[in-house]
């Protein structure tokens, strides 16, 4: 190691560590994108970043936490004073930072040489994995007013594709696959990896794609842990018998409530945000929230919650539980219709800020939501697609099983007026 700037730490954990990723543009204007180790030896931070290749530049700001024997067991705030030289290393690049001072502006924990207990993890809504900043690509299809978003590692050609769409022709019965082709064009273009295929709930507006996406570039089907309840309600209204029902083994992950996974380097976790649907699930993924149907752009309000299984009172908490988020967090949206007046252009990204704003949430109370959300529910119609997708939506995108003659049929349940 040169020019002075730290000494080469082979076992750095002796003091305490914490490991995290954050947006680069906050450390290194020339580099978008940099995996960070801080730990603390001796009362000393040291700062270990990544690729292992560093060009020159200098380093805006860094954060880190000292254990300080006898202290507050890691739980200061401290930021550097100086920026040092960054410099090039063969494997790993490390410095170390002696003058620091107090600074409100993130918390580290860390254990100190006596192995104390660590202050508990912060809460969902406060997760590290917040300054991590995904690239999001997404695809936008004009019939279904669906959108599909690619989530990518930057560090990893790993990706997660979140709410794919099989394309249908009602009234020939015919489905074809020129949305989904479209994402899996550009995963083999940039020679991606698929790790998950995610549903966000069980859709009643569009046919999945997942099946279709995972018969062609792998990766394992993932769906909120309560898919059993959504299907026995369908199982029982299409009337299925023995051989046609499903059941939630069908998917090959069901996520629970606070649930972490991994898309590559990336680390991601659940929210049971039910109300639309029985099964609705936001995927926060570094300082991304995919949050399905549950909200709709800030102009336009949220998921309506007169199918089976939706509750306007869950809708209303599951609303708030995302809107404890930090508010510069970015929301993805699965949908977008435009509002009768104002924007004409189509949006699927906003903020948690934004939303704070939405109209059918700002300023009302619970049993205000609730009533005006009920009475919204009333004068929709019964989407175009809503038996053919929820029949294909419950088995993870697989046709209902072919019957004798080698064809699947879609039910339609005839009611009197």
């Amino acid at each position: 190691m040169d020019k002075g700037l730290g000494q080469r730490l082979e076992h750095p954990i002796s003091g305490g560590f914490q490991q995290l990723f954050c947006r680069g543009l906050d450390f290194f204007p020339h580099l978008p994108y940099l995996y960070i180790q801080i730990y603390e030896y001796k009362n000393i931070i040291y700062m270990a970043t990544g690729p292992a290749s560093l060009s020159s530049g200098s380093c805006a700001e860094a954060v880190g936490t000292s254990s300080k024997r006898g202290g507050s067991k890691g739980e200061e705030l401290l930021q550097k004073e100086t920026a040092p030289e960054v410099f090039r290393c063969e494997t790993t690049a490390v410095w170390s930072f002696e003058k620091m001072r107090i600074k409100d502006k993130a918390m580290l924990f860390a254990r100190d040489n006596k192995n104390e207990t660590a202050p508990a993890a912060p809460a969902p809504a406060a997760r590290e994995t917040k300054c991590v900043a995904p690239e999001v690509i997404s695809f936008f299809d004009q019939e279904t007013k669906t959108v599909t978003h690619v989530v990518r590692d930057r560090t990893s050609n790993a990706v997660a594709v979140i709410d794919p769409v099989l394309d249908i022709d009602l009234k020939s019965g015919r489905t074809c696959t020129v949305s989904a082709d479209k994402v899996i064009k550009y995963i083999e273009d940039n020679g991606l990896k698929v790790e998950w295929i995610l549903e966000t709930h069980i859709h009643a507006d569009h046919l999945t794609a997942a099946s279709y996406i995972k018969s062609k570039l792998g990766g394992r089907t993932g769906v909120g842990e309560h898919i059993g309840k959504v299907q026995e309600t369908w199982n029982s209204i299409f009337n299925y018998k023995e051989g046609m029902a499903t059941d939630p083994s069908i998917f090959d992950h069901r996520f629970k409530d606070g649930e972490e996974f991994s898309i590559g380097n990336l680390t991601g976790y659940v929210l049971y945000t039910p109300g639309h649907t029985a099964v609705d699930v936001t995927y926060v993924i570094g300082d991304a929230v995919f949050v399905g149907d549950t909200l709709f752009n800030p102009d336009y309000g949220t998921a309506r919650t007169d199918f089976p299984g939706g509750d306007a009172r869950q809708l209303y908490r599951s609303i708030q539980k995302i809107l404890k988020l930090p508010g510069d967090m970015r929301v993805f949206l699965a949908h977008d219709y435009l509002p009768a007046e104002g924007r004409t252009t189509y949006t699927w990204e906003t903020t948690i800020a934004a939303e704070r704003e939405n109209v059918m949430i700002k300023g009302l109370s619970e049993d205000e939501f609730v009533a005006l959300r009920e009475a919204k529910d009333k004068t929709l119609k019964t989407p175009q697609l809503l038996y053919p997708s929820l029949q294909v939506n419950i088995r993870a995108g697989e046709k209902p099983p072919a019957e004798d003659n080698k064809t699947s049929y879609i039910k339609v349940p005839l009611r009197n007026q």
